[in-house]
């Protein structure tokens, strides 16, 4: 049986939260910016922003997410309705990462100021929210189109990539 990259599949599966995720609103953490001085959770806030807006989607995306499905689609043994169903899936996801990722650039909060810090932290816990309401159905749909051994192995997978992202 082939296996699949865990690092792959995440990115595939779970690609949406890394977006989201980079503006989390996590407590504040003391960290050092290569001058020495500390960085402040409205430091990374305002990195995050800025390196979300400021580059260009990567351009060998597509390339590389298609690599990821026939690596799953192999993998899973999956037939040609399991693959459309995992298209489908794909190009939800594709879609809620650029509409989020549009939403939040073209407000372009500023989380240096606490108004501002508040509402980055609601957009992207919006974006987040949204984002997973477009892609969770098409991803139940393929999930729900597996038999019960390519379920076992998707979930072990799964679970795989769970582990390594603690």
């Amino acid at each position: 049986m082939t296996t699949i990259p865990t690092r792959a599949l995440g990115a595939m599966l779970l690609a949406h939260q890394l977006i989201l995720t980079q503006g989390s609103a996590a407590a504040p953490r003391r960290a050092e910016a290569p001058s020495g001085e500390a960085v402040t959770a409205a430091d990374r806030e305002k990195s995050a922003l800025e390196t979300m807006c400021g580059t260009p989607p990567d351009p060998q995306a597509d390339a590389r997410d298609q690599g990821y499905i026939e690596l799953l689609g192999s993998t899973l043994l999956l037939g040609d309705d399991q693959r459309d169903k995992l298209k489908d899936y794909h190009d939800a996801q594709a879609q809620a990462l650029g509409d989020a990722r549009a939403r939040l650039c073209e407000r372009r909060p500023d989380p240096a100021n606490l108004p501002g810090a508040l509402d980055f932290r609601r957009a992207v816990l919006q974006s987040q929210l949204d984002a997973m309401n477009a892609v969770n159905p098409k991803l139940l749909d393929f999930y729900n189109s597996l038999n019960s051994a390519q379920k076992a192995r998707f979930d072990a997978i799964r679970s795989r990539f769970g582990q390594a992202a603690r």
